[in-house]
């Protein structure tokens, strides 16, 4: 079991998240996201739009402008030549910060050069770690601290009592 996950760990994890307009192939390693979107409608695509938490390191292709606000990262063509044509893919990556940022679902949100919008469902993206998960964590190290000292109390007892 503990081989597995060190091999799925080294290999990463590959996703396709499609829909009639678009598709999105999510690669994640380690603290890293790398997607290629390719665009499958009669337009070129212009704007993409992906929620994102604690991320950096932005890379996209020339010709592509990136901002980040409200939780979500836009990247937007400069020119129309910059567009990803029908049939073509385009390339944009991210690091995740370790600042409670987990793997989760968002919708991707894609902007065509004739003003219509397409959202690329439940697509693999960075999202804040629930506050539970905080809790449960330090929930099970205190549960397991208490356990150890009972029973280092019980066992130190039963040696006290058998040397009477």
């Amino acid at each position: 079991m503990i081989c597995w996950w060190f091999l799925a760990a080294a290999m990463g994890y590959v996703g396709r998240f499609e829909t009639d307009q678009a598709l999105a192939v999510v690669d994640v390693q380690s603290n890293i996201f790398r997607y290629e979107v390719t665009s499958r409608g009669p337009q070129g695509i212009v704007g993409v739009d992906v929620p994102q938490h604690a991320t950096y390191e932005h890379i996209v292709p020339q010709g592509w402008s990136i901002g980040a606000t409200g939780g979500i990262l836009a990247m937007r063509a400069q020119k129309p030549s910059a567009a990803i044509a029908p049939g073509e893919a385009f390339h944009f990556s991210m690091r995740v910060s370790s600042g409670g940022a987990v793997l989760g679902l968002g919708d991707v949100k894609l902007t065509f050069a004739d003003g219509q919008t397409a959202t690329v469902p439940r697509v693999w993206v960075p999202v804040r770690e629930p506050r539970s998960h905080i809790w449960l964590v330090a929930g099970t190290v205190l549960a397991l601290m208490l356990v150890h000292f009972v029973r280092a109390g019980l066992v130190r007892g039963s040696r006290a009592r058998s040397l009477c």
